[in-house]
């Protein structure tokens, strides 16, 4: 295995599952072993960032509280309004009708603007 390989597997790299091939690599090779040496000291000074109590700041806090009240106070408005069409199912099922015509006049309109706009010239091309 080359260093290229190697360094896939240094990461993670752990002597109770290691591959016989990468073994022999880090014996021959100062530089994937110092590579792994940082690795690990790096791991070990993650690990101790555990023992950090840090806490967002007070704006940060007070954004996430309101932005959070918001979205509830939204979403129960939406459902109380579900509840009431929920309770007149003709006011939704024309609410839907109104919106399928006024799609539908849309296209229609767009087409024949479209269809206007094209013109034939004397030699039969399609231009506009």
């Amino acid at each position: 295995m080359d260093c290229n390989e190697i360094r896939e597997y240094l990461p993670a790299f752990d002597e109770q599952t290691y591959e016989t091939a990468v073994m022999e690599h880090l014996q021959g090779c100062e530089e994937c072993r110092t590579r792994l040496k940082q690795y690990r000291e790096l791991g070990l000074e993650m690990g101790a960032l555990s023992a950090y109590d840090v806490a967002p700041p007070q704006w940060l806090q007070a954004a996430i509280i309101e932005t959070t009240l918001e979205r509830l106070h939204r979403t129960a408005a939406l459902r109380a309004a579900s509840r009431r069409l929920g309770e007149h199912p003709g006011v939704a099922a024309g609410g839907a009708l109104l919106l399928a015509g006024v799609a539908g006049a849309a296209i229609l309109v767009k087409g024949r603007h479209h269809r206007k706009r094209v013109e034939l010239t004397p030699a039969g091309a399609v231009t506009g």
